[in-house]
């Protein structure tokens, strides 16, 4: 209700961003080492303010030795500008600053690859090492003057993803499992390693298969099972019944969540399709925290169908 012609909860204007790309991939040794290089360009004229520039460049080498196994090593540096509402919105509890600086990443991964009968069963394995920096987080100190949303210092932290897949004519089974830890950081909340409201561990077990397989092959299920493990999710100073609260030592508890669906096509069109999903199948009642003053509940047990047709 408070915005209005006169005084714009949001100020109006454009944004323009001219993007270049470039990329060299050289195979040697009898094609078993690839090289590939990728470089980036970006310059983005704000609504108000020194233009954002950006060389992003990215590097990988390849070696492939045989059909059982292959390596991958690569390094990468990535950004994402301040969202324009945080860079020119009035309300004292969203301000930001028309100075955020973009969010940057670096990024270095070391990736084996795995391959067993003829490639229906791989296993890879991702070491990787993350440092992200100037991101923007919510200051809970700011005063009422002062933006609430700021450039951070970085947050660094290593992790190790373990994936599995295997496919076949009739089903395709996947798999993951992740453990991250953070390893230093600066006006980013961390409780020892663990990055606050980010599990350590979390894992997803991804079922697709036709029961239908030997009379029908344009129809397929699937079951998801997901798992995401117990975050430290400090709650910081609120009111509880009127009462002045705090949980410094809050945690959110682990949960495994299930998920289910099914894809059709019509037999006398492949261009019309029925999509069903159920999520959450077992209403399972979780939370999970973040700039949020305490952690919210999540969705429940919800249902989506969906008539396609495409042209």
């Amino acid at each position: 209700f408070k915005d209005s012609n006169k005084s714009k909860i949001l100020e109006t204007g454009t944004e323009t961003i001219y993007s270049a790309f470039t990329q060299l991939k050289h195979k040697v040794f009898d094609d078993k080492f690839i090289m590939n290089f990728g470089l980036r360009y970006d310059e983005k004229f704000r609504h108000e303010g020194e233009n954002v520039r950006a060389l992003s460049p990215r590097l990988s080498f390849i070696y492939l030795p045989n059909d059982f196994f292959e390596i991958k090593t690569s390094y990468s540096e990535s950004f994402v500008d301040a969202p324009y509402w945080y860079r020119y919105n009035i309300l004292p509890s969203y301000k930001g600053s028309r100075d955020l600086k973009p969010e940057h990443l670096r990024s270095v991964q070391l990736t084996p690859v795995f391959k067993f009968f003829d490639g229906r069963l791989n296993n890879t394995i991702n070491f990787f090492y993350n440092d992200l920096y100037d991101f923007i987080y919510r200051d809970l100190n700011a005063k009422d003057n002062e933006p609430k949303y700021r450039n951070a210092g970085f947050l660094k932290s290593v992790g190790i993803e373990e994936e599995i897949a295997f496919i076949s004519d009739s089903y395709k089974i996947r798999g993951n499992l992740t453990y991250q830890r953070a390893l230093d950081a600066k006006d980013y909340p961390v409780t020892s390693s663990e990055i606050n409201n980010v599990p350590s561990l979390s894992a997803n077990l991804i079922l697709d298969f036709n029961p239908l397989f030997f009379v029908y092959d344009k129809f397929s299920m699937n079951i998801t099972g997901r798992y995401i493990g117990s975050q430290s999710s400090p709650i910081g100073k609120t009111f509880k019944n009127g009462i002045e609260f705090s949980s410094p030592n809050n945690r959110v508890d682990q949960v495994f969540l299930v998920n289910t669906g099914f894809n059709v096509l019509a037999p006398w069109s492949e261009k019309l399709s029925l999509d069903g999903r159920i999520y959450n199948v077992f209403d399972t009642n979780y939370s999970q925290g973040g700039t949020t003053v305490i952690p919210y509940p999540q969705t429940g047990r919800w249902f989506n169908l969906s008539l396609s047709y495409n042209l």
